[in-house]
């Protein structure tokens, strides 16, 4: 029986988090805007206990990057993470648009 998989929202998980709530708060308002984040976190961390081992972030392994999974979640966000098989564990690195460049936000977040 294979051990249950944790989640957990690194600092830099949270960040984009906070950087796409002052985004989308040009389109959603006060309560909306709380449930819209509370889901992706909820859904991320649900799918990926479910099933840790999701495809490669598609645009990263372009460029080389194959330890970044992406999820795709309400047809409009995309969830980058990692996995741990010896540990168990997923580390959500980034939430984002579903049209943001994960390579473009990756670099920018190493500039900081």
């Amino acid at each position: 029986m294979s051990k249950p998989v944790t989640v957990e929202i690194t600092e830099t998980g949270f960040l984009t988090l906070s950087l796409l709530k002052g985004y989308m708060s040009a389109f959603y308002s006060g309560d909306d805007l709380n449930q819209l984040l509370t889901e992706l976190i909820e859904t991320s961390t649900a799918l990926i206990q479910d099933v840790a081992i999701r495809p490669v972030c598609p645009e990263l392994a372009l460029v080389g990057i194959h330890d970044y999974r992406q999820l795709n979640l309400m047809k409009h966000y995309k969830v980058l993470y990692r996995f741990d098989d010896q540990s168990g564990k997923g580390y959500v690195i980034a939430f984002m648009r579903q049209k943001q460049s994960a390579e473009k936000l990756l670099v920018d977040l190493a500039l900081m």
